[in-house]
C-alpha cells in the first residue's frame, strides 16, 4: 500500500485531535485515514489542505487557551496535563522517526520553567 505512511501519520493526528476534543480536525483525519486505506488519492489531495488548515487552527487555539494560562516564555508555569500529552506525542514521534515533530515538541516542552526536581529530567531530554 503506497499510502501506508500517510495513513499512519493521519491516524496519529486523528488520535491527538480527539484527545483535545478538536472534532473538526478529528473528522477530517478520520476521512483521510480511510481514503489512504482505500488508496483514494484524489480525495486525499482535495481534503488534505483543509485538514492542515484545521490542524493549524487547532494548534493555535490550544496554545492560546491552555498552554500558557496567561503567561508566556520561560516564566510560564507548565500545565502538567499538557506536558504529559506533549511527552506522549514526543514518544510517538521518536517511534516514527519523525525528527521534525520531535524537535518541535522538545522546544515546546523546554519553553516552561519547571520545579528543580523536574528540571533535571527535562534537561536530560536534550541529551537523548
Amino acid at each position: 500500500m503506497k499510502n501506508y505512511q500517510y495513513m499512519v501519520k493521519v491516524h496519529s493526528m486523528k488520535t491527538s485531535a480527539l484527545m483535545v476534543k478538536a472534532y473538526e480536525a478529528w473528522a477530517l483525519a478520520k476521512n483521510l485515514e480511510e481514503a489512504a486505506e482505500n488508496e483514494n488519492t484524489d480525495f486525499i489531495q482535495s481534503v488534505h489542505p483543509i485538514f492542515i488548515k484545521s490542524w493549524m487552527t487547532m494548534g493555535e487555539q490550544l496554545e492560546k487557551d491552555y498552554l500558557y494560562s496567561g503567561k508566556s516564555g520561560k516564566n510560564a508555569e507548565p500545565e502538567y496535563e499538557i506536558i504529559l500529552n506533549y511527552l506522549d506525542l514526543l514518544s510517538k514521534a521518536v517511534e516514527e522517526f519523525d525528527v521534525g515533530s520531535a524537535d518541535t515538541l522538545l522546544d515546546m516542552i523546554r519553553s516552561y520553567r519547571y520545579p528543580e526536581d523536574l528540571a533535571g529530567l527535562i534537561s536530560r531530554l536534550n541529551n537523548s
